[in-house]
């Protein structure tokens, strides 16, 4: 969500990314505050190992977006990938894209 406190209406609100430049150089963005956490997630091979807060953070993220979130890196590593539950279902196409 964006603010527009310039050109716009002040106060006016966007959905979705402002139409015109001049509407961005005078919106500022809504911050929303999340707990935080310090565990190293390295080791973890399933949503559910995640700390609370990184799978509620997860949770933030697709419900915002309108996205599930089917894969979690926790690390460089390709084993270091977790699938999501929200993955469980989806079928890779050969274009790397999914489908349910």
């Amino acid at each position: 969500m964006y603010r527009a406190t310039g050109v716009a209406p002040r106060g006016a609100e966007f959905d979705y990314f402002p139409y015109h430049q001049t509407v961005l150089h005078h919106a500022s963005g809504e911050y929303v505050d999340l707990p935080g956490f310090t565990e190293d997630l390295s080791q973890c091979t399933s949503e559910s190992e995640l700390p609370t807060a990184a799978r509620e953070y997860l949770r933030f993220v697709a419900d915002f977006v309108g996205v599930p979130i089917a894969l979690v890196g926790v690390g460089p590593g390709r084993e270091q990938v977790i699938w999501t539950e929200s993955s469980h279902g989806m079928v890779a196409s050969p274009d790397g894209s999914f489908a349910e």
